[in-house]
């Protein structure tokens, strides 16, 4: 005896164009609502930027920079540029850059201008505790003196504020884009909830599609949730490598490798924290497939109607002893 298989029900006309559109609706939500909730505060705009190790790149970028303004008598001395590396080591460090980072982020979410209100339209990092960590270090050294007198030099000559982000000189900068981002998030926040009420929109028109044919709705949403969370769980593997290389390049002799790499890793972990949302498009679609085929399968519903049977026959006969009892 051949066992029946379930009728994949026909998708046409105002079902299919529904299912489509459910499918596009729930990839983009996706993708804007990660957007969204990673930036809807400065506090989780924070944390998304050192997952993404930008402040670790950013310290390579401020001493690359400095390292570069350096004068020629310290390039040019061996020992000098040493110890100026190694001070600089010291102070710009992805923590120190992250906690001056940290409450210009959040004040910028803050502000109801712009964020170039920020004081003096920079993020300065006060170097005067770092220094005296400094002056502390290199007697441990035990350079001679003259070195240890021309260190110490170095140290008391290095600015008491250094500047981390320069919103009129770098406009553009990664950090100093994520310091304007809060006008940008309200209309990432109205696109995302225009994209969420569309969808809300969408699954009940397909219900009201699909009203007398429970077996095609829960077709319709397998469908279309297994195809959205595909799409965005594959994404997050294929679209960083081809976002990165379309993304323009920086060719900065100086800084151009760290913001390439900032850029990039900005990119990765964006699509990182999609790929969890993929798996749970893809999860919904199977339960909704298995609901599918208990209802629609003549097997499973044999199943269901014997273990229905037993249940009552159990049931009758404890009743039946408790009455003879």
């Amino acid at each position: 005896m051949k066992e029946a298989t379930v009728t994949k029900p026909a998708h046409s006309g105002w079902n299919k164009f529904l299912l489509i559109l459910l499918t596009v609706l729930l990839v983009l939500c996706t993708y804007a609502t990660v957007l969204r909730d990673n930036f809807l505060t400065g506090a989780k705009a924070f944390v998304f930027l050192k997952e993404a190790k930008v402040f670790v790149t950013t310290a390579e970028i401020v001493k690359s920079e400095i390292n570069a303004k350096l004068p020629d008598s310290i390039k040019n001395n061996y020992i000098k540029q040493a110890i100026v590396s190694k001070l600089l080591d010291i102070i710009i460090t992805p923590e120190n850059v992250a906690k001056v980072a940290e409450p210009g982020i959040n004040a910028a979410y803050k502000l109801a201008k712009a964020p170039t209100d920020i004081e003096n339209n920079k993020v300065v990092l006060d170097t005067t505790q770092y220094k005296q960590q400094a002056s502390e270090y290199i007697p441990g050294l035990q350079l001679p003196k003259v070195i240890t007198d021309a260190a110490n030099d170095l140290v008391n000559a290095v600015p008491n504020d250094l500047t981390i982000v320069d919103l009129e000189k770098r406009p553009n900068s990664i950090l100093a884009t994520f310091i304007r981002i809060r006008d940008l998030m309200r209309t990432i926040n109205d696109v995302t909830n225009v994209l969420w009420v569309l969808t809300i929109i969408n699954l009940i028109a397909l219900v009201l599609v699909n009203i007398k044919s429970i077996g095609r709705l829960l077709h319709s949403f397998g469908w279309s949730f297994g195809v959205a969370g595909s799409i965005v769980v594959v994404g997050s593997y294929i679209f960083p490598p081809i976002a990165t290389a379309v993304v323009p390049q920086s060719t900065d002799p100086i800084i151009g490798n760290a913001m390439n790499t900032m850029v990039s890793n900005i990119i990765y972990q964006y699509f990182v924290l999609t790929r969890g949302y993929g798996w749970l498009l893809v999860l919904i679609a199977v339960f909704a497939c298995l609901a599918y085929w208990l209802i629609n399968t003549k097997r499973a519903k044999e199943l269901l109607s014997g273990g229905l049977d037993k249940f009552k026959q159990t049931i009758s006969g404890k009743t039946t002893k408790a009455h003879k009892s």
